[in-house]
Formats: structure tokens, C-alpha cells, sequence
């Protein structure tokens, strides 16, 4: 990808709309949760840390794709949709928040049939990911905490790499435990809405199929010739016809 977008172009905009959909919906449930009657109280608990996890993890992926954006953090901040943006400092700062309280609350595994609901990991997997991006982009210097979340996934037991590159991929193995947090999409029943995901390979392009990224799947030449010699994940990873 040579990323030639506009402010116009559905690269741009899909993302942006896609995440703040995410943070509309867990402001929600946030909002008005807190009055429904539950028969388990604990459930309720953990769909409101899953929102919170939601909220908190839309808003750190926007600062890393937009910068300063808009903070919205009640059902009224969605009122105004000239909302100034906040600096991206005190976004994370949010986030962080968000996803503090959610890793206290979710659980630590779920069942194959919720596949994409979030976990303990999941948020851990976040702090891991903001940190690290902080430490390298922005030169904070907070390697340390990125690493300590880092391990605290791999701590918890939950999680593992598997032998073989390509079996994390494949649809028969939806949910192994080198998965930590997915969100599930057929590729070819309708589309995702935020082709953000389409730019992560390998993945079923789906030509011809009413799905798949047609386009922004397809690597480029360098792409392609940028492997060593003899590496299993260059035969794995691409569809050459």
C-alpha cells in the first residue's frame, strides 16, 4: 500500500465511522445499564467492563490513526456532532481508565460460541499494544509497562503460539489459543465495516465472491519479494492464482 487517502476516501472515513459506532454503542450501555434488573448481578458487571473495554479500545486505535479526537464519554457528548477533538494525551489517558477497569472485571476465557467477546487478556493485550506505540512512536520510553502487560498475557496461561504459521489462520481453527481478541468476519457473507481489517494478512481475499478486500488485500510487488529466501510464510501466505 502506498496509503494515497484523502480525507474523502472510504480508507479513511470507514474507520473513522466504524470506531465511533463502537464507542456510541458502549456509551449505551454504560448509560443505561446500570438501571436494568439483571437475574445475575455479576452479569451485568461483565457487560458493562466489556463496554468499557470497547470504548476504551476505539478511542486508543483512533489516536493512532487520527491523532487529537473527538472524547466521547457519555450519551450526551454524541449530541453534537461538531464536537472539537481533544488531545490525543488526554483521549488515552481515558483509555487507559477504560481499560483499567475492564481487565478487573472480564473474565479470563470464553466460549468457542463468543468468539470476540472480550477477556482479561484482551484488555491486557491493549495496555501491551498502547504502550509499546507510545514508547516508539511518540519516544515515551514506556518499553517497561509495554512489557510487563506483554507478559502478563503470557503469564495467564490462556494464550500460546502455535507450530505452524498458517494454522493460526485457517477457519477451522477460529478460537485457538493464539487468538487473542478477534473480530469475526466471513469475507464473503457482506462486507466488514471498517476495511481497516483488510490491510492484515493473510486473509481470504474472496474474488469474485461479493467479498474479501479485492483490492486493498492484494500486496504490492515489494511486498511480495520482501521475504528471505526460503521462508515458510512466503508460500503460506500468498494466493498466486
Amino acid at each position: 500500500e502506498f496509503l494515497r487517502w484523502e480525507s474523502t476516501t472510504s480508507s479513511t472515513s470507514s474507520s473513522w465511522n466504524g470506531f465511533y459506532d463502537i464507542i456510541w454503542r458502549a456509551n449505551l450501555v454504560l448509560s443505561r445499564a446500570p438501571a436494568v434488573q439483571f437475574s445475575v448481578a455479576e452479569e451485568r458487571d461483565t457487560l458493562m467492563a466489556e463496554a468499557r473495554f470497547l470504548r476504551g479500545y476505539a478511542h486508543f486505535v483512533l489516536t493512532k490513526l487520527y491523532d487529537d479526537v473527538p472524547l466521547l464519554m457519555s450519551e450526551e457528548d454524541h449530541a453534537d456532532y461538531r464536537v472539537a477533538r481533544t488531545p490525543w494525551a488526554q483521549v488515552q489517558a481515558a483509555a487507559i481508565q477504560d481499560l483499567t477497569a475492564a481487565e478487573a472485571v472480564l473474565p479470563a476465557t470464553r466460549p468457542l460460541n463468543q468468539l470476540g467477546r472480550a477477556t482479561k487478556g484482551a484488555a491486557q493485550m491493549a495496555f501491551a499494544d498502547l504502550y509499546q506505540w507510545r514508547s516508539s512512536f511518540r519516544g515515551s520510553g514506556e518499553w517497561q509497562q509495554a512489557s510487563d502487560w506483554a507478559k502478563k498475557v503470557i503469564d495467564g496461561g490462556t494464550y500460546s503460539l502455535r507450530d505452524d504459521y498458517l494454522s493460526t489462520f485457517l477457519p477451522a481453527n477460529h478460537g485457538n489459543a493464539e487468538m487473542i481478541w478477534v473480530v469475526p468476519s466471513s469475507g464473503v457473507d457482506g462486507r466488514t465495516s471498517m476495511n481497516l481489517g483488510c490491510l492484515i494478512l493473510p486473509r481470504a481475499l474472496g474474488f469474485n465472491s461479493n467479498g474479501g478486500c479485492e483490492v486493498l488485500g492484494q500486496p504490492t510487488a515489494w511486498h511480495y519479494g520482501s521475504y528471505i529466501a526460503g521462508d515458510y510464510r512466503h508460500a503460506a501466505t500468498y494466493r498466486t492464482g
